[in-house]
């Protein structure tokens, strides 16, 4: 399979034998992709133009296309195999129980996958630091973000109806799959399965999107985790915020050292390849909401590589805020004449690609000995200093790139 950048220079040079018109086609394309014909093409200590054709595989070799959607190569080993991740969460089985599902949705739709059930003490405990714990809102007074511990995602990580933690297992073949964290086309909560998705594999992992498939965002958070509300947040302390307890909308998003936003975020990520196999990521009509970006990102990052992924903002559709069902969001007024008014919430347009704005894991709420406090004046068992320490971004409010 030819890349698109291939196809479009295969009429200029097949059967061209003068590099020198070859090279200019490639100047139009950019500096470092001229270094790289140069290198591949000519002989820089002994310049020498060509006496055959540019071939295909030479061409090819300077603009590699998308790689082709590998095989799926589940672990082989387990214990029950079921259909649907539905019936994965009916399971009453023991810890330690290696399950097998045939699909996500749908038998066959790439959400296949293989889990190993244990305990949410077990499972949250493997979990690596900056996974333990998730902020939802800020204190009643807005000092700072109030902390909880991970509840499980319920998009690569399902707890079941008994309580148990389905924990899902790498693949084979060395990739993420995206469906396998319940991102599929025409649903309404893609934008919070991308949101688990990236969070959990920031670290030395290819996370890899089916080709062409487009994706649309919607603020589906705000009903997902008020759905959850008592199995997160129980009784809660004086100092939590009910009022906005869902104003945060990726719970990922300040401990990876990134602003507050409903977005995927990409912060503090070492060695992460994201493949997009010409996939298309898109804001829904209306739906921006408090993100400034498709994807934020923050903190240190330290080799990152995106190809073949679109970012479509929608911005001439972002002016006033949706609900689900394409409503506008309106509040009920009174003017001073006892009139009646609709005010409808505005957008500052701000629909991004990717932006980055680094933000802190500021944190007032700890006890004496240096534990952070979660919203409900429980101990999480984590020292606040640890996690900095663990999180190692020395200015919280620079972002730091590296091998990008």
């Amino acid at each position: 399979m030819l890349s698109n950048k291939v196809k479009a220079l295969i009429s200029e040079v097949i059967g061209l034998y003068s590099t020198s018109t070859l090279s200019q086609s490639i100047i139009n394309m950019g500096a470092e992709t001229l270094k790289e014909a140069k290198k591949l093409l000519l002989n820089e200590d002994e310049p020498i133009e060509r006496t055959e054709p540019i071939t295909l595989e030479e061409l090819e070799a300077l603009f590699p296309s998308e790689p082709e959607y590998p095989e799926l190569q589940l672990q082989s080993n387990f214990d029950v195999e079921v259909e649907l991740k539905s019936d994965l969460l009916s399971l009453n089985v023991e810890e330690g129980t290696i399950v097998k599902t045939r699909g996500y949705y749908s038998l066959n739709d790439g959400g296949q996958a293989v889990y190993e059930i244990m305990s949410y003490d077990n499972w949250w405990n493997q979990l690596p630091l900056d996974l333990k714990l998730v902020t939802y809102h800020n204190d009643r007074l807005n000092a700072g973000p109030i902390f909880y511990k991970n509840p499980a995602d319920n998009f690569g990580n399902h707890k079941l109806k008994n309580g148990m933690i389905a924990k899902l297992l790498p693949n084979l073949d060395g990739y993420v799959r995206v469906e396998q964290w319940g991102l599929f086309e025409n649903r309404y909560d893609n934008c919070r399965a991308l949101v688990h998705c990236f969070a959990n594999n920031l670290i030395n992992s290819k996370i890899l999107f089916p080709k062409n498939n487009v994706y649309t965002f919607y603020n589906s958070w705000i009903t997902e985790v008020r759905n959850r509300k008592e199995e997160i947040f129980f009784s809660t302390a004086w100092w939590v915020d009910l009022d906005n307890v869902c104003s945060n909308g990726n719970e990922y998003a300040i401990i990876h050292n990134s602003k507050t936003t409903q977005s995927p975020v990409i912060g503090n990520a070492r060695n992460l390849e994201i493949c997009g196999n010409g996939a298309t990521l898109r804001w829904g009509d209306g739906q921006v909401n408090s993100s400034f970006a498709l994807i934020e990102s923050g903190g240190f990052v330290d080799g990152l590589k995106i190809h073949g992924l679109i970012l479509d903002g929608n911005s001439r559709n972002q002016l006033y805020n949706m609900d689900l069902e394409g409503n506008y969001i309106r509040k009920e007024k009174t003017a001073s004449t006892g009139m009646i008014y609709y005010e409808y919430e505005k957008v500052t347009t701000r629909a991004h690609g990717i932006s980055y704005f680094s933000n802190g894991i500021q944190c007032n709420t700890v006890d004496a000995n240096g534990y952070i406090l979660d919203g409900n004046n429980k101990n999480t068992g984590i020292l606040f200093k640890e996690l900095k320490n663990y999180l190692g971004v020395e200015d919280l409010n620079k972002t730091t790139f590296n091998n990008v």
